[in-house]
């Protein structure tokens, strides 16, 4: 599988590992423990065993993350789509042997967003998602080789702030970017319902003007339900 490298959103990243593939593989695809190592990731539950079209849940910032495993080939690729805030995501990780040094892994991961947030914010969008890549590689690198070496002590990275309300600064760039992402989203939906509504004769909308109008500024809730219920179709 291949991620999208010509989406609005696309960035890579490789690094190599003093492991064998089967214990990167390992560490890769015990889903429910990323946030033992990852504090990028806050939660994670896989739906079944790791194969392809298995299910898994995770979360990264304010939105929980439905992903689907699409290539599950031990121990060279792991690849699942997924999709946030209208963002389809493309997620390919690759582990080939290091040619230079016997016993290391050499791993690489692309990633591609699309949808209407991606296009309109490409290039903070880049920056933000090559960072994410960089760090997320980095920290399997340590949990993988940490395992490698037998080392039964605490993880050095923990998940944090569990039950406590974190500070803007102490959030990761992937958890700032969903924040960002979700309320764009919405302001971009409140925009869209206000304009519809603006220039929609009165007797092709159910109910009043102005309590649609107010429920536009309700969460994701008001612009989607004035979308859904609120228009008479013509």
């Amino acid at each position: 599988m291949q991620a999208d490298a010509n989406a609005p959103v696309f960035a890579t990243g490789e690094i190599e590992m003093a492991a064998d593939p089967e214990t990167v593989w390992a560490v890769m695809a015990d889903i429910g423990r990323w946030p033992d190592w990852n504090p990028d990731i806050t939660e994670a539950t896989v739906h079944g065993p790791v194969q392809t079209g298995t299910t898994f849940d995770w979360k990264s910032g304010p939105g929980t993350i439905r992903s689907t495993f699409q290539v599950v080939e031990r121990p060279t690729e792991l690849s699942w789509t997924g999709k946030t805030m209208g963002i389809p995501a493309i997620h390919v990780y690759r582990l080939r042997p290091s040619d230079q040094h016997p016993g290391h892994t050499v791993v690489r991961l692309e990633e591609s967003w699309d949808g209407l947030l991606a296009r309109r914010l490409r290039r903070p969008f880049t920056r933000t998602l090559q960072t994410a890549i960089d760090s997320g590689l980095a920290r399997l690198k340590a949990e993988t080789e940490r395992q490698a070496r037998g080392d039964t002590s605490l993880r050095p990275v923990q998940a944090s702030g569990a039950g406590k309300r974190k500070r803007w600064s102490n959030l990761s760039t992937r958890q700032r970017t969903s924040i960002i992402a979700a309320g764009l989203l919405q302001l971009l939906l409140a925009a869209a319902a206000l304009l519809d509504l603006r220039h929609r004769p009165a007797d092709q909308v159910r109910g009043r003007k102005p309590l649609w109008a107010a429920a536009a500024f309700v969460n994701f809730v008001g612009p989607l339900a004035y979308f859904l219920f609120g228009r008479r179709r013509s």
